[in-house]
């Protein structure tokens, strides 16, 4: 069965002026990826957004972000 990706699988925490850790969680292999960004449209995208509906093909491509550092 093929686990459903969803934005509380990512966490954000800020590490100073201008740069957050973006932390991807797998729910299916409970591996966890992290990559330091500074790139504030990304974490403004996703960040805080619980009940915002974001489509499969964004969260991939965060996922992928994340782990291809």
């Amino acid at each position: 069965m093929r686990t459903v990706l969803k934005i509380s699988d990512f966490k954000f925490h800020f590490d100073g002026y201008g740069h957050y850790t973006i932390s991807f969680f797998s729910p299916k292999t409970g591996k966890e990826w992290k990559r330091k960004t500074n790139d504030m449209q990304i974490v403004d995208e996703f960040k805080g957004s619980e009940t915002s509906d974001h489509t499969k093909k964004r969260l991939n491509w965060l996922k992928n972000y994340v782990k291809n550092n």
